[in-house]
């Protein structure tokens, strides 16, 4: 008797450690303790599969090659679908997490790579527009005081830029 006191405090459990995932089965006909990657998790479909000669309800698995696994089998159909129930609660958890996290492992280095390349050549664009807008800056500058020197060639002191002694300049005054 103290055997069943104590299997009655342990429940069925699902949980995801080290990347797979992890059904602890005390409650199914033959307790069972599952594992799985979770990437082949996450491809799979979980059903319950009723067995009507046997009055049993198993929980299966199929992965992408159509392949039927069965978990484990119960003798009440409630307890199969809350194991199923709390396998999708898990996966969308897992899920979600990994889609929140954009530091995840599933990065790879040729994303990172291509990212810093990327980077890189957009600095060198900046850098040349800039070098050549300030050029361009510079260059109307030049080009508008060698116009006005030449339309006003006839007084030289009114000009800039053209060179001339102190005597010069101070007797134009």
């Amino acid at each position: 008797m103290k055997k069943n006191a104590v299997s009655n405090n342990v429940s069925s459990n699902v949980t995801i450690n080290a990347g797979k995932l992890i059904l602890s089965l005390p409650d199914a006909k033959s307790p069972t303790i599952w594992q799985v990657n979770i990437d082949a998790a996450q491809l799979s479909a979980f059903s319950i599969k009723e067995d009507s000669k046997k009055k049993t309800f198993s929980l299966v698995s199929q992965d992408s090659s159509e392949s039927i696994n069965e978990i484990a089998a119960f003798d009440d159909k409630q307890e199969a679908v809350d194991i199923l129930m709390e396998i999708s609660n898990v996966l969308q958890t897992t899920q979600s997490k990994n889609k929140s996290n954009p530091s995840n492992d599933n990065k790879t280095g040729s994303d990172n790579k291509i990212g810093a390349v990327i980077s890189v050549a957009l600095i060198v664009v900046l850098i040349i527009i800039w070098t050549q807008t300030s050029s361009k800056k510079s260059g109307l500058g030049t080009q508008g005081s060698a116009s006005v020197s030449s339309s006003s060639s006839n007084n030289a002191s009114e000009s800039s830029g053209v060179p001339m002694s102190a005597d010069d300049f101070l007797n134009n005054r």
